[in-house]
């Protein structure tokens, strides 16, 4: 992966609920470096990295309180070399309820052979019945993608699927966090 390593990027910022609360002792990461946040939610971070993003990692009993879509935003897109601020705001989760996990592996949709039409008239239909089936054993459903969500090489090759089309097409009625696999970046292009 590229680094820079004459473009330093200093990230600030804090981690706290929707009521305002700081969250101490939560993880922040650039993807190569790691730090936590103090007894104010306060987190600060040098980053030499150029691939443009900041997360957190959720800690038990709280999601994203801003979703796009389905999918929770627990990341900001940064500009390497520019210092800047990043919040992240986390939204507590009832404790009543538990917690099921729906693995989805190696989809691969690439616009081709019908795998469109599969994800949209199959997968998800099929996906959002198990959803509610969880649901009404007073668990909260969510979903994560196991990698290879599409295929880069077909992408390459000009059929164009790619994840912001799988994004549209996958509207599953439950949160969704994605694991990123070989086939659906170029870890050489910022932002891929």
């Amino acid at each position: 992966m590229a680094l820079s390593a004459n473009a330093e990027t200093k990230i600030e910022g804090r981690v706290y609920t929707t009521e305002g609360h700081p969250l101490k002792a939560v993880a922040v990461s650039d993807g190569y470096n790691i730090v936590m946040t103090d007894s104010k939610g306060r987190y600060s971070i040098t980053s030499a990295s150029d691939m443009g993003y900041v997360f957190v990692s959720t800690p038990n009993g709280y999601e994203p309180a801003t979703f796009i879509g389905n999918r929770p935003k627990f990341w900001q897109h940064i500009k390497p070399g520019q210092n800047t601020d990043a919040d992240f705001v986390l939204r507590k989760i009832p404790a009543s309820s538990g917690l099921t996990v729906i693995a989805v592996a190696d989809p691969q949709i690439a616009n081709r052979c019908g795998d469109i039409d599969r994800l949209r008239n199959l997968y998800v239909p099929d996906i959002n019945q198990t959803i509610d089936s969880v649901r009404k054993t007073n668990h909260d459903p969510i979903v994560i993608t196991l990698g290879d969500i599409i295929c880069d090489f077909f992408v390459a090759a000009g059929n164009g699927y790619t994840l912001d089309k799988f994004n549209n097409d996958f509207q599953v009625n439950a949160p969704v966090y994605h694991t990123m696999g070989n086939h659906d970046n170029d870890p050489f292009i910022a932002g891929d």
